[in-house]
């Protein structure tokens, strides 16, 4: 069984580690957002691009947030977000820069399983 100290660790470094996730997402949406050569919008072709764009970056960063105090939850709406993106462009399953922003999330998955356990008494 895992102690309290080790989980506490484990939900810092999920929760560090994930702001820092978002604050790269949000560093790399700005960058377009502001981009004076290229519109926003005009980045947007297709209603599957707008998909895309709302399965990642957004869901992960909302998920990540929504981690913070609710780690199942959040978890749960990222891996949705990034499942989906997959299934549209499934030439980003094996994307490193994907695997090390969301790697937070499953540190959450084991952390509220683990505290679960705890709570009922399980080894």
């Amino acid at each position: 069984m895992i102690n309290n100290h080790s989980l506490t660790v484990l939900r810092w470094t999920a929760r560090i580690w994930g702001s820092l996730s978002v604050a790269f997402l949000l560093l790399m949406f700005l960058g377009q957002v502001i981009d004076p050569e290229v519109p926003f919008l005009s980045s947007f072709h297709t209603a599957r691009d707008v998909g895309i764009f709302l399965l990642f970056p957004v869901s992960t960063m909302i998920g990540i947030w929504i981690a913070w105090p609710n780690e199942l939850v959040g978890s749960l709406f990222t891996l949705t977000g990034i499942s989906g993106l997959f299934l549209l462009r499934n030439d980003l399953l094996f994307d490193p820069w994907i695997s090390i922003i969301i790697a937070p999330v499953f540190i959450y998955l084991f952390v509220w399983w683990m505290d679960r356990k705890q709570e009922i008494g399980e080894d």
